[in-house]
C-alpha cells in the first residue's frame, strides 16, 4: 500500500523531470515546468525552479541587448578612425596636420575606452551602475569637436554637414562629458548612414 501512495505521490515528478530535461537539451527558457502540477510540495518546488528559469531569461535577454548595443555604438568611433587614418594616409601633410588627426583619434579612443570600462563594470557587478564623470561641459564645443571627427565620414558620402550655433555664450550643462559625445556622436553617425549621398 505504501508503495502505491509513494507512487501516486511521486508520479507529477515524471513529467517535471521530462520538461526539465527538453529545457535543457532545446535551450528554451521560456518553457515552465509547473503548469501542469499540483499545488502541492512537487507543484511549489516545479515553481520555485519556474522563477530561477524566469530570472535566467530575464539576465541573458539583457545580455543580448547590452552586445547589441555596444555593438552599434562601437561601430560609431570605429568608422570615424578608420576614416580619419585613410585620409590622413591619401597624401603627405604637415606634421601640424597630422597631429590634429590624432587629436581627433584620441577623443574616438576615448569613447572606446569608456564602452570597454563599462562593460568590464557590468561583467564583475551586473547589478551595479558603471562609474561616471559628472562635470561642466559647454556643448556648442563638442558639438563643433563631433562635427570636425565626422567630416571625413561626411564627405566620403557626399553629404553637407552643417552646426550652427545662435549668440556666443557657451551652452553649459553638467554630464559625462564622453557619454555625452558617445551619444551626439551616434546620432549623427545615423543620420549620415541613412541620409542620401548628396543629401
Amino acid at each position: 500500500g505504501g508503495r502505491v501512495l509513494a507512487g501516486a505521490a511521486l508520479a507529477p515528478t515524471a513529467g517535471g523531470r521530462k520538461t526539465v530535461i527538453g529545457i535543457v537539451d532545446s535551450g528554451d527558457l521560456s518553457r515552465r515546468v509547473s503548469t501542469d502540477l499540483p499545488s502541492d510540495e512537487i507543484g511549489r518546488l516545479a515553481a520555485t525552479f519556474d522563477t530561477l528559469l524566469e530570472r535566467t531569461e530575464q539576465a541573458m535577454a539583457r545580455e543580448r541587448q547590452f552586445t547589441a548595443d555596444a555593438s552599434h555604438e562601437l561601430r560609431s568611433p570605429l568608422t570615424v578612425i578608420k576614416g580619419e587614418i585613410s585620409v590622413a594616409l591619401s597624401r603627405e601633410r604637415t606634421a601640424q596636420a597630422y597631429r590634429a588627426t590624432l587629436s581627433d583619434l584620441e577623443l574616438s579612443v576615448d569613447e572606446m575606452c569608456v564602452m570597454v570600462e563599462d562593460m568590464l563594470t557590468l561583467t564583475r557587478a551586473s547589478a551595479k551602475q558603471a562609474p561616471t564623470r559628472i562635470g561642466p561641459i559647454d556643448v556648442g564645443i563638442l558639438v563643433s569637436q563631433i562635427k570636425t571627427r565626422m567630416d571625413v565620414i561626411a564627405e566620403a558620402k557626399r553629404i553637407d554637414l552643417l552646426s550652427s550655433q545662435s549668440g556666443t555664450r557657451p551652452a553649459m550643462v553638467y554630464g559625462d562629458r564622453l557619454r555625452i559625445q558617445r551619444a551626439l556622436t551616434n546620432l549623427v553617425d545615423n543620420a549620415l548612414r541613412y541620409t542620401q549621398e548628396g543629401g
